[in-house]
């Protein structure tokens, strides 16, 4: 296993060597090489995300929730009333 000699500064070496030895097992390498597989066969699904919604498509959303209660309450209605304790 080359890359247990180049362990981490902020972890205790038997916490690295044990997790070397878990990458070197049958069972992970098959899980590693399956997702592999997965991302490279779908690219457009490998994106940063907060759960289901992409970060973009939530960005997207605030901004026109945003314009759509400046336009709603521009006209000098009263905004509602909310509870501050909640």
């Amino acid at each position: 296993m080359v890359w247990m000699d180049y362990g981490l500064v902020c972890m205790r070496r038997d916490y690295w060597e044990s997790l070397c030895h878990r990458w070197a097992t049958r069972p992970w390498k098959e899980t590693s090489q399956a997702a592999k597989h997965n991302r490279a066969a779908h690219p457009e699904k490998n994106v940063h995300t907060s759960g289901s919604v992409s970060y973009v498509t939530h960005s997207q959303k605030l901004k026109t929730y945003d314009r759509m209660m400046a336009d709603r309450y521009a006209d000098g209605t009263p905004h509602p009333d909310l509870d501050s304790e909640a």
